[in-house]
């Protein structure tokens, strides 16, 4: 399909399948991958279900760029609906294809600002089925992102954004017991905490891979929220399955500077009684990325601390984490994880 510019701008496209809103779990039976490609990124986005989202694009007035697309519809018990949404802040877009009509999504201007282009433009096309179309193509499934866009070897983890394979491992090390059959209700410290961060903590603890091979593993989930006065956000959890207490993850997470900017809450449970802190997002470090330096990668680890205290916390294990962006935010572009010997 071809996409072309009215005007000098920054371009972001995504691609999105339904299935997340159509079937339960247990029918997602995907094998093989869907995935997109823009002109100027440097990777094929890929995703079994969901969407994924390509590097933002720089295109100029009358450039026109052709996004390839490829889609596995081979499992019949989803809907075989997709769409290519792309937006842009300053100009129109057009969005074309040589079998189905585009359409345009309407323009939600920031509530800090007073006006906005209608750049926004069509992507609720459809294959297969009885043709119907999708209709509110901003947001799609349940955010999870993987593929081959990750970076940094074989370390890297993707698929529908949970980490695993065999989970074996050798040494001698102790497997230790983390009670994570308790769910640490939200708790209040002497400081009020808004509902707001009450519903983002409940949220990371409610996660829970929905695949665990029994050995090391990440999981991690992407979703919007909604505000009140109808805007969304984005917020994501993640959860380290590892039993082991040798072994360490560090979660690299990609957005923009503008977007970790925007953050709003990051997961943290802190004692009531005596203000110290239980459980958080342990943030190892922030750089920009050395393929794509114009987002910054975030690292968050998760492990088993002898010691705790060393990070400021007071449990052992640390094996959750997350982040919630305030609305505006484009949210996650793509993350990896890797494993270590503590």
């Amino acid at each position: 399909m071809d996409l072309t510019s009215s005007v000098d701008q920054t371009v972001y496209v995504t691609g999105h399948t339904w299935d997340r809103r159509c079937v339960a779990d247990i029918c997602e039976t995907n094998n093989l991958w869907s995935g997109f490609y823009v002109p100027g990124d440097q990777y094929v986005r890929t995703f079994k279900y969901g969407s994924n989202t390509a590097t933002p694009v720089e295109m100029s007035a009358g450039q026109t760029i052709t996004i390839e697309t490829e889609w596995d519809f081979t499992n019949t018990n989803l809907p075989a609906d997709w769409s290519i949404v792309a937006w842009a802040p300053d100009g129109e877009l057009t969005l074309t294809h040589s079998q189905w009509t585009s359409d345009s999504l309407p323009f939600i201007a920031d509530r800090q600002e007073t006006s906005g282009g209608d750049g926004e433009t069509g992507g609720d096309d459809t294959t297969g089925g009885d043709g119907e179309t999708g209709g509110d193509d901003t947001t799609g499934g349940d955010g999870e992102t993987g593929g081959d866009d990750a970076t940094g070897g074989d370390d890297t983890t993707g698929g529908d954004g949970e980490t695993g394979g065999d989970g074996e491992t050798g040494g001698d090390g102790e497997t230790v017991d983390d009670g994570t059959d308790e769910v640490v209700e939200p708790e209040e410290t002497g400081d009020v905490v808004s509902p707001a961060e009450l519903e983002f903590i409940d949220y990371v603890q409610q996660f829970e891979p929905s695949w665990d091979s029994g050995g090391c593993g990440v999981g991690l989930t992407e979703d919007p929220y909604f505000t009140d006065d109808g805007n969304y956000g984005w917020q994501f959890a993640f959860m380290y399955t590892c039993p082991y207490d040798f072994i360490a993850a560090d979660v690299h997470i990609a957005m923009t500077p503008e977007d970790w900017d925007l953050t709003t809450f990051e997961y943290q449970v802190v004692d009531p009684a005596t203000g110290d802190i239980k459980h958080e997002a342990h943030l190892s470090g922030c750089a920009p990325d050395d393929f794509e330096p114009e987002l910054t990668v975030c690292t968050y680890t998760l492990r088993y601390y002898s010691d705790p205290s060393v990070v400021g916390v007071t449990e052992n294990w640390q094996r959750k984490g997350g982040v919630r962006t305030e609305p505006g935010a484009w949210g996650m572009r793509w993350y990896y994880t890797q494993f270590y010997w503590v």
